[in-house]
Protein backbone atom coordinates (compact mmCIF):
# COMPACT_ATOMS: atom_id res chain seq x y z
CA UNK A 1 0.00 0.00 0.00
CA UNK A 2 1.04 3.36 -0.45
CA UNK A 3 -0.24 6.82 1.03
CA UNK A 4 -0.03 10.20 0.11
CA UNK A 5 -1.84 11.88 2.85
CA UNK A 6 -2.40 15.13 4.61
CA UNK A 7 0.28 17.81 2.10
CA UNK A 8 -0.10 21.29 1.67
CA UNK A 9 1.38 22.16 -1.96
CA UNK A 10 1.60 25.10 -3.09
CA UNK A 11 3.17 26.79 -6.44
CA UNK A 12 4.09 23.56 -7.67
CA UNK A 13 7.12 23.73 -10.93
CA UNK A 14 7.12 27.11 -12.78
CA UNK A 15 7.85 25.75 -16.27
CA UNK A 16 7.87 22.12 -18.00
CA UNK A 17 5.80 19.32 -17.35
CA UNK A 18 4.91 19.37 -13.15
CA UNK A 19 2.04 18.41 -11.18
CA UNK A 20 1.36 18.76 -7.31
CA UNK A 21 1.42 14.83 -6.68
CA UNK A 22 2.29 11.98 -9.28
CA UNK A 23 1.60 8.50 -8.76
CA UNK A 24 2.97 6.08 -11.47
CA UNK A 25 2.49 2.38 -11.39
CA UNK A 26 1.90 2.57 -7.14
CA UNK A 27 -1.73 -0.11 -7.65
CA UNK A 28 -1.73 -3.99 -7.37
CA UNK A 29 -3.30 -6.64 -7.97
CA UNK A 30 -6.35 -6.03 -5.55
CA UNK A 31 -8.31 -3.92 -3.51
CA UNK A 32 -5.89 -4.81 -0.54
CA UNK A 33 -2.87 -3.10 -2.16
CA UNK A 34 -4.71 0.29 -2.51
CA UNK A 35 -2.79 3.59 -2.89
CA UNK A 36 -4.76 6.28 -1.14
CA UNK A 37 -4.06 10.21 -1.85
CA UNK A 38 -5.99 11.76 1.18
CA UNK A 39 -6.70 15.12 2.55
CA UNK A 40 -3.68 16.86 0.50
CA UNK A 41 -4.29 20.96 -0.30
CA UNK A 42 -2.84 21.69 -4.08
CA UNK A 43 -2.96 25.47 -4.94
CA UNK A 44 -1.20 25.03 -9.08
CA UNK A 45 1.10 27.92 -10.11
CA UNK A 46 2.40 28.53 -13.83
CA UNK A 47 1.14 28.83 -17.44
CA UNK A 48 1.82 25.36 -18.98
CA UNK A 49 -1.56 23.50 -19.32
CA UNK A 50 -0.20 20.05 -18.22
CA UNK A 51 0.31 20.79 -14.56
CA UNK A 52 -2.27 19.23 -13.26
CA UNK A 53 -2.64 19.37 -9.28
CA UNK A 54 -2.68 15.18 -9.15
CA UNK A 55 -1.78 13.11 -11.51
CA UNK A 56 -2.23 9.26 -11.49
CA UNK A 57 -1.05 6.94 -13.89
CA UNK A 58 -0.58 2.83 -14.19
CA UNK A 59 -1.70 2.98 -10.55
CA UNK A 60 -5.28 0.22 -9.97
CA UNK A 61 -7.33 0.62 -7.00
CA UNK A 62 -6.48 4.50 -6.64
CA UNK A 63 -8.67 6.05 -3.68
CA UNK A 64 -8.24 10.12 -4.16
CA UNK A 65 -10.16 11.65 -1.54
CA UNK A 66 -11.20 14.71 0.67
CA UNK A 67 -8.31 16.84 -1.02
CA UNK A 68 -8.66 20.46 -2.09
CA UNK A 69 -7.11 21.65 -5.25
CA UNK A 70 -7.91 25.27 -6.05
CA UNK A 71 -6.42 27.17 -9.41
CA UNK A 72 -4.66 24.47 -11.08
CA UNK A 73 -3.54 25.15 -14.98
CA UNK A 74 -4.42 21.88 -16.12
CA UNK A 75 -7.02 19.55 -14.83
CA UNK A 76 -7.18 19.16 -11.22
CA UNK A 77 -7.52 15.45 -10.61
CA UNK A 78 -5.86 13.16 -13.79
CA UNK A 79 -6.32 9.27 -13.49
CA UNK A 80 -5.11 7.30 -16.70
CA UNK A 81 -4.63 3.58 -17.19
CA UNK A 82 -5.82 3.18 -13.39
CA UNK A 83 -8.61 0.90 -13.11
CA UNK A 84 -11.14 0.27 -10.19
CA UNK A 85 -9.84 3.75 -8.62
CA UNK A 86 -12.38 5.89 -6.45
CA UNK A 87 -12.36 9.68 -7.17
CA UNK A 88 -14.91 10.82 -4.00
CA UNK A 89 -15.43 13.94 -2.00
CA UNK A 90 -12.36 16.19 -3.46
CA UNK A 91 -13.21 19.86 -3.56
CA UNK A 92 -11.87 21.66 -6.58
CA UNK A 93 -11.92 25.11 -7.63
CA UNK A 94 -11.05 26.89 -11.08
CA UNK A 95 -9.02 24.23 -12.67
CA UNK A 96 -7.54 25.97 -16.14
CA UNK A 97 -9.01 22.71 -17.63
CA UNK A 98 -11.80 20.25 -16.17
CA UNK A 99 -11.96 19.33 -12.80
CA UNK A 100 -11.55 15.77 -13.17
CA UNK A 101 -10.47 13.86 -16.08
CA UNK A 102 -11.06 10.15 -16.09
CA UNK A 103 -8.95 7.90 -19.22
CA UNK A 104 -8.94 4.19 -19.67
CA UNK A 105 -9.40 3.78 -16.53
CA UNK A 106 -12.46 0.80 -16.38
CA UNK A 107 -14.72 0.19 -13.57
CA UNK A 108 -13.66 3.27 -11.33
CA UNK A 109 -16.40 5.64 -9.60
CA UNK A 110 -16.52 9.43 -9.22
CA UNK A 111 -18.49 10.10 -6.78
CA UNK A 112 -19.57 12.94 -4.56
CA UNK A 113 -17.17 15.55 -5.93
CA UNK A 114 -17.76 19.46 -5.75
CA UNK A 115 -16.25 21.31 -8.65
CA UNK A 116 -16.25 24.71 -8.89
CA UNK A 117 -15.34 27.88 -11.79
CA UNK A 118 -16.11 25.38 -14.78
CA UNK A 119 -19.10 24.62 -16.96
CA UNK A 120 -20.62 21.73 -16.64
CA UNK A 121 -19.30 20.28 -20.08
CA UNK A 122 -15.42 21.00 -18.36
CA UNK A 123 -15.98 19.91 -14.78
CA UNK A 124 -15.75 15.61 -15.19
CA UNK A 125 -14.97 14.15 -18.49
CA UNK A 126 -14.56 10.45 -18.92
CA UNK A 127 -13.06 9.44 -21.83
CA UNK A 128 -12.42 5.65 -22.99
CA UNK A 129 -13.68 3.76 -19.14
CA UNK A 130 -15.91 1.48 -19.66
CA UNK A 131 -17.97 0.95 -17.13
CA UNK A 132 -17.25 3.87 -14.87
CA UNK A 133 -19.82 5.66 -13.06
CA UNK A 134 -20.68 9.38 -11.71
CA UNK A 135 -22.88 9.89 -8.85
CA UNK A 136 -23.72 13.04 -6.80
CA UNK A 137 -20.50 15.18 -7.95
CA UNK A 138 -21.66 18.68 -7.59
CA UNK A 139 -21.23 21.55 -10.62
CA UNK A 140 -21.30 25.12 -9.27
Amino acid sequence: QSVVRENTIKKYGTSGEYYGIYIYQAGGKSAKQTTTVKGNTITGSGKSQVKHGIKVSESPYLVCEANKITATPGNGIYIYKSKKSVISKNVIKNPKKSGIWVSTSANSSVVSNVIKGVSNKDAIKIVDSAKTKTQKNKVQ
